[in-house]
């Protein structure tokens, strides 16, 4: 029996064992020096000692040597990792015991998300996937321009409105891109009340939300009625200005070939009369002429 469990000890040894001699001879394949993966070995070992799960870390590593991140960032990853495991840890135990969870809560801690934000979460949430939700909702939102403390307001929001992680995923989607159109900011979000959110009223919410009209907001509303009426008064004043310059474009005399008046331009009946008139001084020079040669 000692034997048999001697061996079983051994087998289920033997994967780790091999990982981290995977891992190392990763580096030195990439061209990281030995006492770098004698390093990043001593920051695995170091974290299992403490009872951290050392496969983020491994990860975190082999991300480095995919990117070809410089031996000395590769290191200092390594260390901020470990150090968020270890806060992580203590602030939201749970988190750090569901995988998914795990990832998600240590991707929002890079974004700068703290340990006792997730912890928070994690009360309201209560499940797994809740909580992978509400930690992709705080991401996303931050990301989109509400600011962290105004988005984890809002995530809190929805989590005491029960919605379910479909509807909080629709939720927070649908805020981000009202958030990026400039049509609602953090302070409307954080300001949303869990009633608003709940049973029929979330389907009228993300209704309204998706047609971008704004929560009710008595002060910035009055602001926005106030510039409406100035905005309308000068369109009016504008519109007025140019009836009246119309107008007076109407009263001003035509001096075109049509109008029958024109000075200087004398009609087709003036010439003909000129023509005929039989009083025209310079015909009677030339009669007078003519006479005063049949006399001599």
């Amino acid at each position: 029996m000692k034997t048999i469990a001697t061996i079983l000890l051994l087998l289920v040894s033997i994967p780790s064992a091999w990982g981290e001699e995977r891992l190392a001879d990763r580096l030195a394949r990439s061209g990281y020096p030995r006492e770098v993966a004698a390093r990043v070995q001593a920051l695995l070992d170091a974290a299992e000692n403490d009872g951290l799960p050392t496969e983020p870390l491994r990860q975190k590593a082999l991300e480095g040597v995919a990117k070809r991140v410089p031996a000395v960032r590769l290191v200092e990853a390594l260390q901020l990792q470990r150090a968020r495991l270890a806060a992580l840890q203590k602030a939201a135990p749970g988190a750090v015991a569901a995988r998914p969870v795990q990832q998600a809560a240590l991707t929002a801690m890079a974004g700068g998300l703290s340990a006792a934000t997730v912890a928070d979460l994690q009360a309201l949430a209560g499940d797994a996937q809740r909580m992978q939700s509400a930690l992709y909702a705080t991401g996303v939102l931050n990301a989109a321009g509400a600011g962290e403390g105004e988005a984890v307001a809002f995530v809190k929001t929805q989590l005491r409105a029960a919605l379910r992680p479909g509807q909080m995923d629709d939720a927070t989607r649908t805020a981000a891109r009202a958030l990026a159109a400039g049509l609602v900011s953090g302070e409307d979000l954080a300001a949303v009340q869990p009633e608003a959110l709940k049973g029929s009223a979330f389907d009228s919410w993300l209704h309204a939300m998706r047609g971008f009209s704004r929560p009710a907001h008595p002060a910035r509303d009055a602001a926005d009625a106030l510039q409406r009426d100035e905005l309308q008064e000068r369109a009016g004043e504008t519109r007025a200005v140019e009836e009246i310059r119309a107008r007076s474009q109407d009263q001003q005399p035509r001096i075109n070939d049509e109008d029958p008046e024109a000075p200087g331009e004398p009609d087709d009946d003036d010439r003909d009369d000129e023509e005929e008139d039989p009083e025209d001084p310079d015909d009677e020079d030339d009669s007078d002429l003519e006479s005063q040669g049949k006399r001599r």
